[in-house]
């Protein structure tokens, strides 16, 4: 073998492996996004089902107390306050 068919050869394993990295690295980012959406679904769920939390929920919901509009303003949720009313 000559010294530039070995670099050549060793040029190659390099590129391979580092193509299986990547695509290993992509396959783990991906997972790691279905499990996030998974795990919001289930805490979802879950949030649903209990019922302290039903409970909660419904009194937050017959409160009409709000921020002050100058807050709101501030905080550049006003317009998206207003459309609520």
């Amino acid at each position: 073998m000559t010294p530039e068919y070995r670099q050549r050869l060793n040029a190659d394993r390099i590129a391979k492996e580092k193509k299986k990295l990547e695509q290993e690295q992509r396959y783990s980012i991906g997972q790691r996004q279905v499990d996030k959406k998974t795990t919001a679904y289930n805490r979802s769920v879950n949030a649903s089902n209990d019922d302290y939390m039903r409970k909660v929920m419904g009194k937050i919901r017959q409160d009409t107390r709000s921020h002050s509009d100058d807050l709101t303003m501030f905080s550049g949720s006003y317009l998206h306050s207003k459309s609520q009313e």
